[in-house]
């Protein structure tokens, strides 16, 4: 009995460990994390400096001609207003014309810094752009509406055009203006009565184009040409009708005679250095604005100011709007021919397609006519 027990006893001890050594492993005790480090503060970003304030700007607008006048209201003041409403850190003070430069020296005064913008007059530029001379050819266009047109095809067409200016300055705009005709002392009703009369012209080629025609011609500006005519040392002038009740020259020219000569062109420039002061930003807003305000403020008011001439001022008592026989014109146009074939010449020796230039402008000018 007691053996029995005992082989009980070990069979039940030897189950046990059977069951034992088949149940899973009791992991060991996992040890409790360290502590996390305690954070380090990250300094604060250093302020963001201020952009420096930028300097005022105190700029001289040439007014190219005298205080009081409308083309000193249209061609300095209003570009001096909208200069400083742009670049509100500019201040720009106009002087009348010849004050800081002789209005035949503008162009000469923004490549010096004399002045820091100013119009240009093309004819007065002592040859400084003979492309744009194909504009002024006499008899080519019809009307400056036309030569505007013309000549933006041109810049797009031709960028040579624009490499005539100076790197010295900066060119904003250009405007073709109003063509010239004759205001005499004595009536001049065709091209016949024109032969041997005296012509003062206020460019080289008004006097070429006079001469071609049978007058002689002598070189006279629009400020001087009140006197010559009163004293009758020449027997008309050649500029255009606008300028007429402006330099008061109905006093002295009782007739006139429309011919429709010499469209020229009016520049807008900055002193490079001048406009370089501007912000690029700057640059841009006011290139924007004075090109489409130069366009607006150069053809607009010409366009009126010879309206309101040719229905007041040469049409007055005592006044006499002339105009010659068709045939008259048609002889005109084709004694002036050889100017622009001569500038085409020209172009050509200086290494310019000239003559392309030219029969290309005479086409748009057909194109655009006709349209």
């Amino acid at each position: 009995m007691k053996r029995t027990l005992i082989a009980i006893s070990l069979v039940v001890m030897l189950i046990a460990g059977a069951l034992a050594a088949c149940a899973a492993p009791v992991p060991a005790p996992v040890p409790a994390p360290a502590p996390a480090p305690a954070p380090v503060p990250t300094p604060a970003p250093a302020p963001t400096p201020a952009p420096a304030e930028l300097p005022q700007l105190e700029l001289k607008m040439n007014g190219l001609h005298p205080a009081g006048v409308p083309w000193t209201e249209s061609g300095a003041e209003k570009p001096a207003e909208w200069i400083m409403e742009c670049v509100p850190r500019a201040k720009v003070t106009v002087y009348p014309g010849n004050t800081l430069v002789e209005y035949a020296n503008a162009y000469i005064g923004a490549q010096e810094g004399i002045v820091d913008c100013t119009l240009a007059y093309a004819p007065s530029t002592s040859g400084a752009f003979p492309l744009h001379e194909l504009i002024q050819q006499p008899g080519l266009f019809p009307n400056i509406a036309t030569s505007n047109v013309v000549l933006l095809d041109l810049y797009r067409e031709y960028p040579i055009f624009r490499e005539e200016f100076s790197p010295k300055v900066k060119h904003i705009s250009t405007s073709v203006l109003l063509r010239s005709d004759l205001h005499s002392r004595m009536a001049i009703r065709n091209l016949d009565e024109l032969e041997g009369k005296v012509v003062g012209a206020n460019h080289d080629l008004g006097m070429r184009a006079m001469e071609l025609l049978g007058a002689s011609a002598t070189m006279v500006s629009v400020a001087e040409v009140y006197t010559p005519l009163e004293r009758g040392v020449i027997d008309a002038a050649l500029v255009p009708g606008a300028v007429v009740p402006m330099w008061n020259l109905h006093e002295v020219a009782t007739y006139h005679e429309l011919l429709g000569l010499n469209p020229a062109p009016m520049f807008f420039f900055f002193n490079r250095e001048t406009w370089n002061k501007f912000t690029e930003e700057e640059q841009n807003i006011l290139e924007w604005r004075l090109y489409q305000g130069m366009q607006y403020a150069q053809n607009i008011p010409a366009s009126q100011m010879l309206m309101n001439s040719m229905e007041k001022d040469l049409t007055a008592p005592g006044q006499e709007i002339i105009y010659w026989p068709q045939e008259d014109m048609d002889r005109m146009k084709e004694l002036l021919a050889p100017l622009r074939d001569e500038w085409a010449e020209d172009m050509e020796a200086m290494g310019y397609p000239g003559k392309e230039i030219l029969e290309r402008a005479m086409w748009l000018v057909k194109a655009y006519t006709y349209g």
